[in-house]
């Protein structure tokens, strides 16, 4: 589809990540394809979304608790 895409072939391009919903809907090049087809189709792909990360470096208390799980005692915030 992308390739497709790229020689500004947009029908090819839609019959392709077509396919690929229909042959392997549950997996993540399906997600894209699906994200494409939106796109193609004036809307919006969304991407892949994850959830929020944790805050790096993590907090004083945190990395203590992760130290200490490690048998490293008192660390500094950052230093992990």
């Amino acid at each position: 589809g992308k390739a497709y895409e790229a020689l500004g072939q947009g029908a090819k391009a839609q019959e392709a990540y077509g396919k690929v919903l229909a042959q392997f809907p549950t997996d993540y090049y399906a997600y894209r394809a699906f994200g494409r087809l939106s796109a193609l189709r004036g809307q919006e792909d969304q991407g892949w979304r994850t959830l929020a990360q944790p805050p790096y470096p993590p907090p004083a208390a945190d990395a203590d608790v992760l130290a200490a799980s490690l048998g490293h005692g008192h660390v500094q915030a950052g230093l992990l």
